[in-house]
């Protein structure tokens, strides 16, 4: 549910001052920055760091590293690297936003799995 401009009330994501869509539970996770994009939101992300895929409505998922870039063609994007900014085009389908913090050492993770519809 949206509507930043309901006062007090809590929403699972909120329009920021530059027009992206941020989840609330996913804004108290220091360095993770993370949204949807929209018409309103130019500028960003950054180019620089920005990692992205074909969509194709598969079930192919990649793992961006430090490359830049459109990386190949399929529907899920996952990183473990600070950095990189994953984006897929919008499609007539419904985005998934996951994260699940690294634990001290920065080992760890955790499973995907992209299921043809």
């Amino acid at each position: 549910m949206m509507g930043a401009d309901r006062e007090g009330a809590d929403f699972l994501f909120q329009l920021d001052e530059v027009g992206v869509l941020r989840a609330q539970p996913l804004s108290a996770e220091p360095g993770l920055d993370h949204g949807f994009g929209t018409r309103l939101s130019q500028g960003w992300p950054a180019e620089a760091q920005v990692v992205s895929l074909k969509q194709i409505h598969s079930d192919i998922a990649w793992e961006a590293q430090e490359c830049a870039g459109c990386i190949g063609e399929g529907d899920a994007l996952i990183t473990a690297q600070p950095g990189p900014l994953l984006t897929i085009p919008p499609a007539p389908s419904l985005p998934i936003l996951t994260a699940a913090p690294l634990p001290r050492g920065g080992r760890g993770g955790c499973g995907l799995s992209v299921v043809r519809a």
